[in-house]
């Protein structure tokens, strides 16, 4: 794999009101953090059962098209990827919002630290969450913010190898995917119903971008790791296609990508570097470097910014990643960052109590603050998510609540 690295050279020209490159020196990752309503406890249903049926296999390398670009061998890259990327994947315009009078509407009293998962169902009627510490997956009502189920998973233990996802698509069930120690499999929330095993990767962490979910994990020694693209399909029955399959000789991070399915962005480990590859030409776009201990990125709405958050949270240029600007307002490390719908701001939590709302445009190369949401003290907030219309924020805390903010 190729070390050679192209970092963005520093420029006063901004694509908001004027950008200036920052380039840190990357350096070892921070160590580990450990990191008002309430809710009617429905009896916990029996824990999910293991699989019932055999996974379907990732598809044999094509030997005809795998390719090295980056740090990344391409294994697999299926036509499928591609397939109406361009319109039905396109996002539909989102008003702006005024942030600025974002303000807490609710909080529900989880009473267990180390709240690290946090998502909304597809059709936004259904918010998840996991505490590391009690081992439970909790599902509530997000209207009547009542607690609707709370149930061991199968294979999932407490501070143990699991992450927890809503089915991407429209389901009624409102069924989750576990990603554990073995494989990934659709759960039904009650666990009263025998889940399915979906794929059998091992280790895996989730992410939903662009319409496919994305699985990472590691693989052997030197920090080396694999991302698989599926296509979720919920007809004739629940499953997940692969399309997408390269194996980095880094670990990845996190990853973003485009809204066409053409271009993928990889933070890696232990370089702190971002990639940012063309997969229909074969080929690095450009190199640059990360912040401190980054653990997340994201990308705007219409594709044209990339954030990513660490020790502080920098948002680049995708067509020009030397125009850049800096948010540096953290007492401790960001844990996740999401551009809000509108595109106008993008939001980071952090392990000193806030989840920060910032401009996406900037001045002199510095991101100004539009909105500052609390947790109590100085607890990790970990993951948080908008709603659609972007005037809902949820978020998870180690101070053992779930907090809404918004309009």
């Amino acid at each position: 794999m190729s070390t050679s690295r192209l970092i963005a050279a520093l420029g006063a020209a901004g694509f908001g009101l004027g950008c200036v490159a920052q380039t840190p020196t990357p350096t070892a990752p921070a160590p580990a953090h450990t990191p008002v309503v309430q809710a009617p406890i429905v009896s916990a249903a029996p824990p999910a059962q293991l699989a019932v049926s055999a996974p379907p296999q990732l598809p044999e390398p094509n030997r005809a098209t795998p390719f090295v670009v980056g740090r990344l061998e391409v294994r697999t890259l299926a036509p499928a990827l591609f397939d109406g990327a361009n319109g039905a994947l396109a996002a539909s315009r989102v008003e702006s919002v005024p942030y600025e009078r974002f303000r807490l509407l609710g909080t529900l009293r989880v009473g267990h630290s180390h709240l690290s998962m946090l998502d909304l169902s597809a059709d936004e009627t259904r918010l998840l969450t996991v505490s590391e510490s009690e081992a439970q997956l909790r599902v509530y009502d997000t209207e009547s913010r009542r607690l609707v189920t709370r149930v061991p998973v199968a294979g999932y233990a407490k501070f143990g190898l699991g992450e927890f996802l809503f089915w991407p698509v429209v389901d009624r069930a409102q069924r989750i995917l576990f990603a554990g120690a073995a494989d990934i499999r659709l759960l039904d929330p009650t666990g009263t119903a025998a889940a399915l095993t979906l794929a059998p990767e091992s280790g895996a962490s989730l992410k939903i971008q662009s319409g496919l979910l994305g699985s990472s994990h590691g693989e052997g020694a030197g920090h080396g790791s694999v991302l698989t693209l599926y296509e979720p399909e919920d007809s004739p029955a629940p499953r997940l296609d692969p399309v997408l399959s390269v194996a980095a000789s880094e670990r990845v991070e996190d990853w973003v990508l485009s809204a066409d399915r053409t271009e993928l962005g990889i933070v890696y480990f232990p370089s702190l570097e971002v990639e940012w590859i063309d997969l229909k030409a074969r080929r690095v776009r450009w190199r640059a470097s990360a912040p401190e201990f980054t653990n997340s990125v994201d990308l705007s709405p219409d594709g044209t910014l990339l954030a990513v958050g660490g020790k502080e949270l920098r948002v680049l240029s995708v067509a020009d990643p030397g125009r850049s600007a800096v948010f540096a307002g953290f007492d401790n490390n960001i844990h996740q960052v999401h551009f809000a719908p509108a595109g106008d701001a993008v939001a980071a939590s952090s392990y000193d109590g806030h989840v920060r709302i910032v401009n996406t445009t900037a001045e002199n190369g510095t991101l100004s603050l539009r909105k500052d949401l609390r947790h109590a003290g100085t607890a990790n907030v970990y993951a948080f998510r908008f709603t659609r219309d972007g005037r809902r924020l949820y978020s998870c805390s180690g101070d053992r609540t779930l907090r809404i903010f918004g309009l």
